[in-house]
């Protein structure tokens, strides 16, 4: 599958789903183009396609269309839990569906209990309260979606996967603490995201702006509002 991407836009998915940024329209093409054309039955095609859903819907692009078709290829792995970072993908799917009985039934059984994976500490101190910071953020209650994804953020490598997959993992805390105005916490959380690359695209220079002016207009201390981003077309 990445190599049909490569050869039809020059990109890799986890390189696709970080340009959709900036290019909402070409993610949602690349989305319906590849992923709505074929049934979702490999492991690696479920992980792709939801980082990519999930980021559309990050940066405000929501379709419950996608959502529909993830959430039933997601139920197919129910039963079949695979590694970690499978497992979390398949949870965003569910929760992002609106399938609360079967993300619920996955944290509890696949996740908490952890079947032949219950010995591995990465599944009950990281994965778990990842998972709960993931189902937070699909509903909507974003301060617990901080609460649980903040302390676990260092350790997030553990749950396996490429840096540019996880990525999305961070994105989601920060744009948790940005919907939910959390001030203290966006303004080191977007500083670190701005720093990481020479042109870290238009929404999150457009974010940082929005947080700087907002800070500024709040009389929030000078350490809690945003030294200027860099501004320029998104990467």
């Amino acid at each position: 599958m990445t190599a049909v991407l490569r050869d039809a836009y020059g990109l890799t998915v986890s390189t696709a789903s970080r340009a959709a940024v900036d290019a909402y329209e070409r993610g949602s093409r690349l989305f319906e183009s590849v992923f709505g054309r074929i049934p979702i039955a490999i492991a690696s095609d479920l992980q792709d396609s939801v980082a990519l859903a999930w980021r559309l819907d990050l940066f405000g692009h929501p379709d419950p269309r996608r959502w529909t078709q993830l959430g039933a290829a997601a139920r197919r792995w129910l039963d079949m839990p695979l590694l970690l970072f499978h497992d979390l993908h398949v949870g965003m799917a569910l929760s992002a569906s609106g399938d609360w009985a079967d993300a619920e039934l996955q944290l509890s059984t696949g996740c908490a209990s952890g079947g032949r994976k219950s010995r591995n500490p990465t599944l009950g101190e990281v994965v778990v309260p990842l998972m709960e910071g993931l189902h937070a953020f699909a509903r909507g209650d974003y301060a617990l979606s901080v609460a649980r994804i903040e302390p676990v953020e260092a350790r997030i490598v553990e749950v396996g996967g490429r840096h540019a997959q996880r990525e999305v993992f961070h994105d989601t805390l920060l744009a948790t603490a940005l919907r939910g105005h959390l001030q203290e916490r966006t303004v080191p959380l977007l500083e670190r995201r701005l720093a990481k690359r020479p042109n870290p695209g238009a929404y999150w220079t457009g974010q940082a702006g929005a947080v700087a002016w907002r800070g500024a207009a709040e009389g929030e201390p000078s350490g809690q509002v945003m030294r200027s981003p860099m501004i320029g077309p998104g990467a």
